[in-house]
């Protein structure tokens, strides 16, 4: 847990966030309320690694934060289940499937990329909305106002996943090397002569 005092994320507009000085369970918590410096103080949460950051639900910072988190685990897990549907394929001797397979592995590979391209140096990738609200227990009253709701965003090591979706889309080329290689030959000339054509439209 990260040993920090509880200016160390304030906002400067008093009320706007609140960092408990003592670390509970599970780290010290960042509060956001509706706010002109919401997402100020959101990036120094953040910049700071805050363990559990919660977030006004009336705050139009919380719902659209819990957005990009959902897209970047929809690209993990496409990567994942594209990779492992590539891997079924593999041992079925059809040419229906062996498209199929090269279709699953382009999904895989395209789906790691976009998330090294698009989610991975993104600030809140380190993040995940808690939708059970199982951190909301070690978050003391007095830092919430009353009647409100929270979106939980608590910290996770992301390093496991990134591994585990990199290696199966690389997996899953080598699959498809192995068990349907005219297959992926067909569909790369067919991108290659996409790219081109797109290429020259724009020319």
């Amino acid at each position: 847990m990260n040993a920090m005092g509880q200016d160390a994320v304030k906002g400067e507009n008093p009320g706007s966030c609140a960092v408990l000085s003592e670390p509970t369970k599970q780290g010290h918590f960042g509060v956001i309320v509706p706010d002109p410096l919401a997402a100020h103080n959101l990036e120094r949460m953040i910049s700071s690694r805050v363990e559990v950051i919660a977030i006004d639900d009336t705050s139009p910072l919380g719902p659209a934060a819990a957005r990009t988190v959902q897209f970047g685990n929809m690209l993990h897990k496409s990567a994942v289940l594209s990779a492992v549907s590539t891997a079924l394929c593999a041992p079925i001797p059809s040419n229906t499937v062996h498209k199929a397979m090269v279709g699953f592995c382009a999904a895989s590979v395209g789906s790691a990329a976009l998330y090294a391209l698009l989610w991975q140096f993104d600030p809140l990738c380190k993040y995940q909305v808690d939708g059970r609200g199982e951190s909301a227990t070690e978050l003391p009253t007095e830092v919430l106002r009353p009647g409100s709701s929270y979106i939980l965003f608590v910290r996770k090591d992301d390093a496991a996943r990134k591994v585990v979706h990199y290696s199966l889309a690389a997996l899953s080329v080598g699959l498809c090397m192995r068990y349907a290689p005219e297959q992926l030959t067909a569909a790369t000339d067919a991108a290659k002569l996409a790219v081109v054509g797109f290429t020259s439209r724009l020319l």
